[in-house]
């Protein structure tokens, strides 16, 4: 259902045992569900190359545990240099949604009761941050130990009446209510993301999943220099390779008088090679195709270059353009790529 793509386990054995793989937004044994989106933009914050979102589903007091620790899912999100916007599909229930941009924490959702399949866009925003509590209380209170520290966190939301989140960074992250108290929670700052033990992922990099307990949805963040879907390939030896120069910097889904400047000086070095190398190549070409300078090993090796940097200067600039006209999702034949 929905686009989803059937892999059934054997065929020959059964054709009604099989795996759904679901398209972004839709969940379930036969993509059934749809997901809730999320679309965050960025108001009076400047944009990052990257953010993790946390999700928190608050668990209900049961007789087993009277305090129980919240559900926690976080997402792994690159930002392209045009995006504005980032967008997430979440078949969890969850109530509170943590942006954590370069160790800040912003609160961008609160939701007291889920509801599923529907669209929340929200925004990033200063009055969302949660400031750690060293900028909220004096040396000498973060110097207490967390057990007589925690007992004047409500002084925070007292004294502060816009304030809706803060943090310790150590052990919890506390909410304002409406009445200025301090509700907090556990929450694992020094977190290691490798699926819960069952990290694939390669070189090191981290491994995020959307469930985690049934994950469905795996993603390896590649640390610098590393990429494949399980960071499995490196570019420590084509460090000057176009790709990894130039391939970061291409938009897709943008026409050329868009890309960055970065790929327009490209088209436009790349072109003037191309003119001035085919003018020097004809030239030279008309010039050691003489028979007097062919009687000699000098001219035949001249004729010989004229030909090469011809042929070296159109692979290059076809080299340029098929890298540009890929990444811009013009050229998406996978027999041709």
């Amino acid at each position: 259902m929905n686009g989803g793509l059937c892999v059934p386990h054997n065929d020959r054995i059964s054709l009604t045992n099989f795996t759904c793989a679901c398209q972004d937004g839709f969940s379930g044994k036969r993509c059934e569900y749809e997901d809730v989106k999320i679309d965050i933009s960025f108001y009076d914050v400047s944009i990052p190359q990257s953010l993790l979102v946390h999700f928190i589903t608050v668990r209900e007091h049961d007789l087993e545990s009277l305090n129980p620790v919240p559900i926690r899912a976080t997402m792994f999100k690159k930002i392209r240099f045009d995006q504005d916007t980032i967008t997430f599909f979440m078949s969890l229930p969850f109530h509170l949604i943590f942006v954590q941009l370069e160790g800040k924490f912003y609160l961008t959702v609160l939701q007291h009761i889920y509801t599923p399949s529907v669209t929340i866009q929200t925004k990033i925003a200063r009055s969302q941050y949660c400031p750690h509590i060293r900028e909220l209380f004096n040396q000498t209170l973060i110097a207490y130990p967390i057990i007589r520290r925690i007992k004047y966190y409500h002084l925070a939301c007292m004294k502060d009446s816009n304030l809706v989140c803060f943090h310790d960074n150590e052990l919890f992250i506390c909410l304002c209510t409406e009445e200025k108290h301090a509700n907090c929670f556990h929450f694992d700052f020094n977190m290691t993301y490798d699926c819960m033990g069952s990290n694939n992922c390669q070189n090191g990099a981290q491994c995020f999943q959307d469930n985690p307990t049934c994950p469905t949805k795996i993603m390896c963040v590649c640390r610098e220099c590393f990429y494949g879907t399980q960071c499995q390939f490196s570019t420590h030896q084509f460090g000057l390779s176009l790709d990894a120069i130039l391939g970061y910097q291409i938009r897709s889904n943008l026409s050329i008088s868009r890309q960055s400047i970065y790929v327009k000086i490209s088209i436009i070095v790349a072109s003037i090679m191309l003119l001035f190398g085919l003018i020097s190549g004809i030239l030279s070409i008309l010039t050691f195709q003489s028979k007097p300078c062919l009687k000699v090993g000098c001219g035949i090796y001249l004729l010989a270059s004229s030909i090469t940097s011809i042929l070296t200067i159109i692979c290059l600039n076809f080299k340029l353009w098929f890298l540009i006209l890929s990444q811009m999702s013009i050229l998406t034949s996978r027999s041709f790529l």
